[in-house]
């Protein structure tokens, strides 16, 4: 029986490929169907592909003309026979024990999602770092907890991205959860119902999975070529939560949700023309639309979106905005390095202070007597070694 179908768009990425293929292949649980979508490479990402199918006959390889990860990861789920659905970006890799500690939870709880944290690793900086871990209103609730159970947090969750969690395949066909088939922020909708509708969810709360930044190659390095898309994703949500009915239990939480992804688009956009186009957009939206024209702070949960939120309704225009973000953000920068200052103060005060009373101890009576009775043993030891070496 597969367990987990392990789903991997894959396109020109060959300098990280095989690292991600490895981390699959050796999963410590074996009962896996691995499908990678070639979506039109044209570097040497297919011969890749191809090298792990010869040798491991649960690789699946689909070929595709280029389109999205959306429509790659909707298509490969049409195929998938797997219990569970697990996915994975081709720039990334995964724990050894990711597939079998979220199978062996999920059985356990008999849940339709397991979510689990990760780290980032700086392909500039060669470094692992930034652990993400849950909110502690989620990690205090009794699991396996439902959707309802998590108020507020419902669709506030520290990861979109669909890597985060494994999902039970016969819930996403029964609700007809599917990807967005555009070129970035496609998993907001899938990973927003999945989390609105299923009934029992749980969590693995350690690090299994590492997401890799600083390559250039995967969407969110790509944002500002496409940053309307992200109004799309929210628009799709917010009426399928409507058609649904469950649009009113959700409100504040999309309120939350939203604000938080689009705040951060405003803030990984590096083009003036975008942050303008994005900061206007979000203006028309909190003005006109039915259901974002009622938002105000008090909706929004988590509290820096909420301050972001209340200095984006004072602003007049988007450099007015744009300033005041930047003097928050040196204020914060300040403040970090002189608590930096503060503990490297601290530090060189307890090492002056250790020093000091190391030389008492060393100018004491009893630390010389004790040397001098330590001598003899001290000399023999010396002998021994000498005549071991010879």
């Amino acid at each position: 029986m597969i367990k987990v179908s392990v789903i991997i768009p894959v396109y020109n990425v060959e300098k990280y490929l095989r690292q991600c293929l490895e981390s699959v292949a050796n999963q410590t649980l074996k009962e896996l169907e691995i499908i990678c979508v070639d979506d039109g490479s044209t570097d040497g990402s297919r011969a890749i592909l191809d090298e792990f199918a010869a040798r491991d006959e649960r690789f699946r390889i689909i070929t595709r003309e280029h389109t999205n990860a959306g429509a790659v990861r909707n298509a490969a789920m049409k195929v998938a026979k797997g219990e569970y659905l697990g996915f994975m970006d081709s720039d990334d890799y995964a724990k050894p024990t990711l597939f079998e500690e979220t199978y062996n939870q999920a059985k356990n709880d008999d849940a339709d999602v397991v979510s689990f944290t990760h780290n980032v690793y700086d392909e500039r900086t060669g470094q692992e770092e930034g652990e993400r871990h849950f909110r502690k209103e989620i990690l205090e609730l009794t699991r396996p907890y439902s959707a309802s159970d998590q108020g507020v947090w419902t669709l506030a969750p520290f990861a979109y991205a669909p890597w985060a969690r494994i999902v039970r395949r016969a819930f996403v066909e029964k609700e007809g959860i599917e990807f967005q088939e555009c070129t970035r922020t496609n998993d907001v909708y899938f990973c927003c119902m999945v989390l609105a509708l299923a009934k029992k969810l749980t969590l693995v709360d350690k690090v299994l999975y590492t997401y890799r930044t600083g390559t250039g190659s995967n969407l969110q390095a790509r944002n500002s070529s496409t940053p309307t898309s992200v109004f799309d994703a929210w628009e799709k949500v917010k009426k399928e939560l409507a058609r649904r009915g469950i649009l009113e239990r959700l409100s504040d939480s999309l309120a939350t949700a939203s604000a938080g992804s689009f705040f951060y688009t405003l803030s990984t956009l590096t083009c003036a023309k975008g942050y303008c186009e994005i900061y206007s957009l979000m203006r028309r939206l909190y003005e006109e639309d039915e259901f974002f024209s009622k938002v105000t702070a008090e909706n929004i949960a988590n509290l820096e979106t909420r301050k972001r939120f209340a200095d984006f309704k004072r602003c007049d225009n988007p450099l007015d905005f744009y300033m005041l973000r930047k003097a928050e953000e040196a204020e914060q920068s300040k403040w970090r390095h002189a608590r930096l200052n503060g503990d490297k103060l601290k530090l060189v005060k307890e090492r002056d202070k250790l020093k000091a009373e190391l030389a008492k101890i060393k100018a004491s009576r009893t630390y010389k007597l004790g040397r001098l009775l330590l001598w003899p043993a001290r000399v023999a030891k010396d002998t021994i070694k000498r005549m071991k070496k010879k």
